[in-house]
Formats: C-alpha cells, structure tokens, sequence
C-alpha cells in the first residue's frame, strides 16, 4: 500500500493514503506538518527509514514509534543493517552478515 507518513506538531505520526494526498496539492502545507515520508509498506526499506528518521526527532512520540515497529516487525537488526548500507557497505554482503540471507 502506497501512501504518507507525517510528523505531527504533537509527536504523532500519522497516515495518509497516496490516494488522497497525491489527489490534493498541498495537501501538507500546514503548520501543524513537521515533516512527511512517502512510504510504499511493500518496500520494507521505506518504512524503516522512516521510523529511523522519525526515532531522532525528540518530538515524535516514543509510544508511536514502538506501535508502527511491532505492527511491521522491525526491530535493531533492521536499523544497523540500513546504518550500514547508507555507510557504503556492500548490500548483499549486510544482509547475509546480519539476516543470513
């Protein structure tokens, strides 16, 4: 499923189906959008960054976070192995080290 994550002013992350987003420019220009994700839930990369990015805002809700990691089952393993892939380690060789694939 395709669609958008956003950072709420009060540390939500809300979401948004593509559909309607994509229907409506502008749809996130408002005051309240602290920032935006475009996120494809059959991409599991996608997401991961998200929530990697959305962990280092101080403002995004913990509670959150740890909701959206257990509906997709990302855990610590997901996080190193997308540290270290946009450190210019070779993809193939991260995930056979950390996932054994």
């Amino acid at each position: 499923m395709k669609g958008y994550f956003y950072l709420h002013t009060n540390g939500d992350l809300i979401w948004k189906p593509a559909i309607v987003v994509d229907s409506e420019p502008g749809y996130f220009d408002s005051p309240f959008v602290k920032r935006v994700w475009k996120i494809d839930t059959e991409n599991r990369a996608t997401y991961i960054a998200m929530l990697s990015l959305a962990k280092q805002d101080p403002t995004t809700r913990p509670n959150r976070i740890k909701e959206l990691e257990t509906k997709w089952n990302v855990t610590e393993k997901d996080y190193e192995c997308l540290r270290r892939i946009k450190n210019g380690e070779d993809y193939s060789k991260v995930l056979k080290e950390i996932f054994g694939e």
